[in-house]
């Protein structure tokens, strides 16, 4: 996978329709300079890999963009978490810009309450954690309520999280899923980014919706 150069390129990922479903899809990527300019001259690619395995990938181009945009068909064959990589060439870089994002393949449409209409640059997110030590981060990712209703998938969550008010005292719980969570005390309306800050040494505890269990700890020390 190539180096993204952040500081000058930015990549943006949506889809029609939006979240994904099983079927025909357009993958709709943005691709923008330094002063926030869309990029329209460039060769956009894309490589939906199912994150289970078991699946070939599937693959689409375009090179010509419509108001900023390029759509790209692709069909994807069944539900689950799809892990996409957009890769940019640009005239005049030696080397192809590269991105990915967590989506989730629903079986059918469907209705989302979140604000949000663009899945999370996961290169983007790993960028803002490394600069922040003092944040605990929570991701909740597409297609986690999904998979709780239905009994699948793992715990998002660990049962119990310890933080310091000397250390790491700032608790980050961003929630890209189209449904709603609770995290404890804390209630993360869908496409939401909650930060709380701790200045005291306290527990709380409470019930978690990314957990199959349902329970939830915050210790701080």
């Amino acid at each position: 996978m190539q180096s993204r150069a952040p500081q000058t390129i930015q990549i943006q990922l949506s889809s029609s329709p939006f979240p994904l479903v099983v079927g025909p899809n357009i993958l709709a990527v943005q691709v923008t300079d330094a002063s926030g300019a869309p990029v329209e001259n460039a060769t956009v690619s894309v490589e939906a890999t199912l994150a289970m395995g078991g699946q070939l990938p599937m693959h689409g181009t375009a090179s010509q963009a419509v108001d900023g945009w390029y759509d790209i068909p692709i069909t994807i064959p069944m539900k689950e978490r799809w892990y996409v990589t957009v890769t940019a060439e640009i005239p005049g870089m030696s080397e192809p810009v590269t991105d990915w994002f967590t989506t989730w393949v629903f079986a059918i449409p469907q209705q989302s309450v979140s604000l949000r209409t663009t899945y999370q640059s996961e290169y983007g997110l790993a960028r803002e954690r490394a600069e922040h030590p003092e944040q605990y981060w929570i991701v909740i990712p597409p297609g986690t309520a999904a998979q709780i209703r239905e009994g699948h998938g793992d715990d998002i969550m660990p049962a119990e999280i310890r933080m310091s008010v000397g250390g790491v005292n700032t608790l980050v719980i961003q929630n890209n899923d189209i449904a709603d969570h609770t995290i404890g005390p804390f209630f993360v309306r869908a496409g939401e980014t909650l930060r709380q800050k701790f200045t005291t040494p306290q527990i709380y505890q409470g019930v978690c919706s990314t957990r199959h269990d349902g329970v939830f700890e915050i210790i701080v020390e």
